[in-house]
């Protein structure tokens, strides 16, 4: 599992990762104020993905090896 904080994301602006294999991107979005999290596809689409959010305690707690990228 892999985590990205909010925070940093939004000081940014926009992140691009790779996890397993794919590219994802994070973007700010700043009418919303919300986070927003594509994958990349090969063609160079963006196909939106609604990630899982949680409180991060009760996460880390169930998934102690989520890597996070700050």
């Amino acid at each position: 599992a892999k985590a990205y904080a909010t925070a940093s994301v939004k000081a940014t602006g926009e992140v691009t990762d790779t996890f397993e294999g794919k590219t994802f991107v994070l973007k700010h979005d700043r009418d919303l104020d919300a986070v927003r999290m594509f994958e990349e596809k090969p063609d160079g689409t963006l196909e939106r993905i609604n990630p899982f959010s949680a409180f991060w305690f009760s996460w880390a707690a169930a998934h102690p090896d989520t890597e996070v990228l700050q």
